[in-house]
């Protein structure tokens, strides 16, 4: 169950760098057919930061699954391939935002990719991990087809722009721990608990 959870956790770090910037907005408006291929590729290039970190989790938990379950350890990449396809879904769920679709469907896909997706690493550690994979892969496959074959074209720039400007301010946010930054900006807030 602990490595289950700490899977969990990982498997929310990554999101998709489209890149975008305000000025796409008035630019690239009459080209919003052709965006699907850019986020396609965009999407390509945003699964390897996840996907190599998502490898060096599994490779430091191996040693726990491997006392706790009495698996061998050559099923680790087995393992990685559950991660991957979920962190796949994932990512589907995150593009799908980018794209003007109900609500509810959209919130569907993202309250059933929880659910699913850790019952899919509870089943494979207390049941069979080949079972596992088949649905992790059954999951992304479908993930994929409702959430990217069958969008609309019509996009929603604003919340593509300020998702990215998201991305890039986390990023920065971990740059600067380090060294300073020039795109953050030191923000004030309120601490209510420290009033008295």
């Amino acid at each position: 169950i602990i490595v289950s959870l700490i899977w969990m956790v990982c498997l929310i770090v990554g999101k998709i760098a489209t890149f975008a910037e305000p000025a796409d907005l008035v630019f690239l408006l009459p080209k919003e057919k052709e965006m699907k291929g850019y986020l396609q590729r965009a999407f390509r290039y945003s699964c390897i930061f996840p996907m190599i970190f998502l490898g060096l989790v599994c490779g430091f938990a191996m040693p726990l699954v491997v006392v706790s379950t009495q698996q061998p350890f050559s099923l680790f990449f087995v393992y990685l391939l559950i991660l991957w396809s979920l962190k796949s879904s994932h990512l589907q769920v995150k593009r799908a935002d980018f794209y003007r679709m109900e609500e509810t469907r959209k919130n569907l896909f993202k309250y059933g990719w929880w659910f699913s997706s850790f019952g899919i690493l509870l089943l494979s550690f207390y049941g069979s991990i080949w079972l596992g994979l088949i649905l992790s892969s059954v999951q992304a496959g479908s993930y994929y087809w409702f959430l990217w074959r069958n969008l609309s074209v019509h996009l929603e720039w604003e919340k593509m722009i300020q998702l990215e400007k998201q991305r890039l301010h986390q990023i920065y946010q971990f740059i600067n721990l380090f060294t300073d930054v020039p795109e953050i900006t030191a923000k004030v807030r309120r601490r209510r608990y420290l009033d008295p």
